[in-house]
């Protein structure tokens, strides 16, 4: 931990034009980062005309006159920032404690000038100057107590983050702790529902004409974390069968995932309590009507694999097309799970539903409105949503009819083949938007320049606490 302050002296060699600000800005809990007022309006055109297209006029119309009516003056044009006497390129930043409690930091070029401004437009904030800087915000105490508070450098998770991602403050960045998604989970009510642990996120953002990129590493300062980590890398994944390879060609969502899965799973018990995703509900429902466990011979089971495709969803019509496999440990285990199962259900007077396909027996469970189509081929255990779409799947295995893979986006190809520790995502945004009816359906228009989104994420190395994730959005022109 002692090493860790090190950083400090390494980054403030490379602070530039951000060594100023430095000066002020405090160790909050939430804190957001521009390089510059200039940078940040053109990079916010740049992702208004992205997103909004054929309606970016209309809505930077409507920006730039709620900006007049609440602030006097357009704050997306450069040229009336400079003319109240801001400095539009230096860094700017806002830090945040808690509810109306913050300040935003922007660069002065003239104080006098920026101080008529604020004396006539801002009347309900209070300000004060620090060098080339003024802090703007409504707790006057914070204001007059700023060098006082601890700096934001003097963080050592920060720094550590610093180092991780090599940054060097040209880019924007987002810092969050969990003291303030703590304060957001008790704001809502579900703060005694899920254990948050001291922890940070640092993400790095920056955009061109080809991509939005998020560089983001997650973590917690402590021997434990580290512990854990080096556990989640430990895994003897087998693949006999490539899945992946057999999946029918444009898929939405693509989720390939090699890391310990009973020690995620225990991760998971341990973070959410109140079990937002439902996964300990169904896993207790089997338990309690049938007296078997799937936690025990499926959950705490697995080799560390997990493949999950995402297709479509109609809500409208109770359609879901989801399909995957889970690489198991022990497959003896796994098949004793379902004839008990299945003993169970005909012992409690209920019909079990089978079929057969290549001499391997396959099941349905019902799940509330939908059913999961499932069986073991190998040490695989094979699930789908939709029988037509399993059968596919399955005929190809055996006829050796694969080739997902061969134009497979890289992010895929790479972690299904060489099995490496982490969770990668891939998502098809035309084709998800397109496959998706009813309540959860997107507005076309508004990511009709979007292409594909890509999610890599791994454990830190042996001298690491965290996770390092980096996401990709792709503009289609």
């Amino acid at each position: 931990m002692k090493n860790l302050r090190f950083f400090i002296f390494i980054f403030i060699f490379n602070l530039s034009f951000a060594e100023s600000i430095t000066n002020y800005l405090s160790d909050a809990p939430f804190v957001l980062y521009a390089p510059s007022w200039k940078t940040l309006n053109n990079d916010v055109m740049f992702l208004m005309k992205k997103f909004y297209d054929k309606n970016f006029t209309q809505i930077k119309a409507e920006l730039e006159s709620q900006s007049k009516a609440n602030f006097g003056i357009n704050i997306f044009n450069d040229k009336e920032l400079d003319k109240i006497g801001i400095n539009i390129s230096k860094p700017l930043a806002y830090a945040h404690y808690s509810n109306d409690i913050g300040y935003i930091l922007i660069p002065v070029k003239s104080q006098k000038t920026l101080s008529s401004y604020l004396n006539k437009n801002m009347k309900d904030f209070n300000y004060k100057f620090f060098g080339d800087y003024v802090a703007i915000g409504s707790n006057k105490k914070l204001l007059n107590d700023l060098l006082k508070e601890k700096k934001l450098l003097k963080n050592d998770a920060f720094n550590f983050s610093l180092n991780k991602l090599t940054y060097k403050w040209d880019k924007y960045f987002l810092w969050v702790d969990s003291t303030f998604i703590s304060d957001v989970t008790k704001s809502r009510g579900v703060t005694e529902s899920i254990n948050v642990p001291y922890g940070f996120t640092f993400m790095a953002y920056d955009i061109n004409n080809t991509r939005a990129n998020l560089n983001i590493y997650m973590g917690l300062l402590s021997d434990d974390q580290k512990r854990f980590l080096a556990s989640l890398k430990q895994f003897n994944a087998t693949e006999k069968i490539n899945f992946m390879d057999y999946i029918p060609q444009n898929p939405s969502v693509v989720l390939v995932a090699n890391m310990n899965m009973a020690l995620l799973y225990k991760y998971y018990q341990f973070l959410d309590k109140l079990d937002i995703l439902g996964i300990r509900a169904f896993a207790n429902s089997i338990e309690e009507k049938y007296k078997v466990s799937i936690e025990k011979d499926i959950f705490f089971n697995g080799d560390g694999r997990l493949r999950l495709v995402f297709d479509s969803f109609d809500q409208n019509n109770n359609k879901l097309s989801a399909y995957g496999v889970f690489g198991l440990n022990n497959v003896a285990n796994a098949k004793n799970f379902i004839n008990n199962l299945n003993a169970a259900i005909l012992k409690n007077n209920e019909k079990v539903y089978s079929f057969e396909m290549f001499t391997y027996p396959f099941y349905r469970y019902p799940v509330g409105s939908y059913s999961v189509f499932y069986g073991i081929i190998e040490n695989d255990l094979v699930f789908s949503t939709d029988r037509d779409k399993l059968t596919n799947i399955v005929q190809k295995i055996f006829r050796k009819e694969g080739g997902y893979l061969e134009t497979a986006p890289e992010i895929i190809k790479d972690s299904t083949s060489k099995l490496k520790p982490g969770a990668n995502i891939y998502i098809d945004i035309q084709g998800l938007l397109a496959n998706l009816r009813g309540e959860l359906q997107l507005n076309p228009s508004f990511f009709v320049n979007l292409k594909d989104i890509t999610l890599s994420s791994s454990p830190d190395d042996e001298n690491g606490y965290g996770w390092n994730v980096d996401v990709n959005l792709y503009w289609v022109k």
